[in-house]
C-alpha cells in the first residue's frame, strides 16, 4: 500500500497486484501484459507457497515475503469471492 488510507481497500490492493503481476513469458510472449490471465489461474487457489533459493536472508529479515504473500492473498480472496488460501508455506 502506498498510503495508510488505502490499507482497508482489499479489492484495490488485489487489482494493483493483478495488474502488475499479469505478464506472460514464453517462446511467443516476453513480458507482455495478458489481462485476466492471473485471475484465471488463481480461481480455486488453495495454497500460497514461497520458495527461496538463498539462506542469506530469512523470511523475517525483510519485507519481500510479506509483500508477495499479502498481494497474492488479496488477489486470491478477490478472485474467489472472499475465500482465502487455506495453506501458506515457505521452503
Amino acid at each position: 500500500m502506498k498510503q495508510s488510507k488505502d490499507a482497508g481497500n482489499l479489492p484495490g490492493l488485489a487489482n494493483v497486484y493483478l495488474n502488475h503481476m499479469n505478464h506472460a513469458y514464453s517462446s511467443d510472449l516476453w513480458g507482455e501484459a495478458v489481462p485476466g490471465a492471473l485471475s484465471t489461474h488463481l480461481e480455486g487457489n488453495q495454497a500460497v507457497i514461497h520458495s527461496r533459493t538463498t539462506n542469506v536472508y530469512g523470511v523475517l529479515d525483510n519485507d519481500d515475503f510479506y509483500e508477495f504473500a499479502g498481494g497474492l492473498n488479496a488477489a486470491t480472496k478477490t478472485v474467489n469471492g472472499g475465500n482465502a488460501p487455506e495453506f501458506y508455506s515457505t521452503t
